[in-house]
């Protein structure tokens, strides 16, 4: 093959080689020149030389798959071609992959993952047995051991969760203090950053959010999927004058649900009883007032504000909440 810029002599194999240390600047980029030498030394038009960058980039153990379909060495190309090697775990993390994998499972296991199918459960307990005396490896004292000693001397720590339990998640209880401040520093600037780079508004939305789940619990949750189930529009968690109401439905009407023992419900409480609130005690009359002076806001803002309390909710089913709802709204049953 004789080049077309010098007029030298070369083997197929050199060509490449050649253009790069020789005519690099006569291309725009080395992925350009490498396209060049694929398509003049293999004989492999443009188009095809795509599908297979393509079929690269989306198919699991892609060189070999490559390799072999199209005949030709494209792994000494892919440098060049300014792509990543692929690691087997990115190859298998595909989402093609993945979705084979997981096709093939269903059929074979009626599982998307084989280590979920009893079959192979117990396929590996008998291994384990077999050759270890134990249904699972890692209850062999020997092979503890051996592990720890290998993790010792490549690292010069243990840091691994299952010997001091979920605490040591990424060997915490094994580093000094000051890596310890340094993590959370490094952690703390990471958040401030995609904090910061969000709008205005998208940071007050972020914010009320976390509050709204902070305070979401099991009675609201059963309400929500009653109105949910029934087309009711309503919105959860929301403010007024940065004080929380359970439920916005409709336009103008709220619902607060009241548990029993932080709304102290009047059957059970008199007003001079306390209860404890995030370590403080508090009056039973104090907690009736907040409730109170919540409700002359919602009502200053044009609010119709109803409740439903914890101790009622648990006699009744969904249908008799659904009506209870609906009556304070006077709307007739669906």
């Amino acid at each position: 093959m004789k080049c077309v810029h010098c007029g030298i002599e070369l083997s197929d194999m050199k060509y490449r080689k050649h253009l790069k240390y020789r005519h690099l600047s006569l291309f725009d980029s080395l992925a350009e020149l490498t396209r060049h030498a694929i398509t003049t030394v293999e004989k492999i038009d443009e188009s095809t030389l795509d599908d297979i960058i393509h079929e690269y980039a989306n198919t699991s153990v892609p060189t070999l798959v490559i390799c072999k379909r199209y005949n030709f060495n494209f792994r000494k190309y892919i440098t060049d071609l300014g792509l990543k090697h692929k690691t087997i775990s990115e190859s298998t993390s595909s989402k093609e992959c993945i979705d084979k994998r997981s096709k093939s499972m269903l059929e074979k296991y009626g599982v998307d993952n084989a280590s979920k199918a009893e079959e192979v459960k117990e396929k590996k307990r008998e291994t384990s047995i077999r050759n270890y005396g134990v249904d699972n490896i890692w209850k062999t004292p020997t092979y503890r051991r051996e592990w720890e000693k290998k993790v010792f001397a490549k690292y010069g720590k243990v840091c691994l969760r299952d010997l001091y339990g979920n605490e040591n998640s990424f060997g915490w209880k094994t580093i000094s203090e000051e890596d310890k401040a340094i993590r959370i520093d490094k952690l703390h600037e990471s958040y401030l950053r995609w904090y910061y780079s969000l709008g205005e508004d998208e940071r007050e939305a972020f914010i009320l959010s976390k509050i709204a789940k902070s305070f979401t619990s099991k009675l609201e949750t059963r309400i929500a999927a009653i109105l949910k189930a029934n087309s009711i529009k309503y919105e959860p968690q929301v403010f007024i004058s940065r004080h929380s109401y359970d439920f916005k439905i409709n336009e103008n009407f709220i619902l607060e649900v009241n548990g029993t023992y932080w709304h102290c419900d009047p059957r059970f409480y008199e007003e001079t009883d306390t209860i404890t609130r995030d370590g403080d005690t508090h009056l039973v009359r104090e907690v009736w007032n907040k409730d109170v002076r919540k409700k002359i806001l919602a009502e200053k803002h044009g609010y119709h504000l109803f409740y439903i309390w914890e101790c009622d909710m648990n006699d009744m089913t969904d249908d008799e909440i659904l009506s209870y709802i609906l009556d304070k709204m006077q709307i007739p049953d669906r």
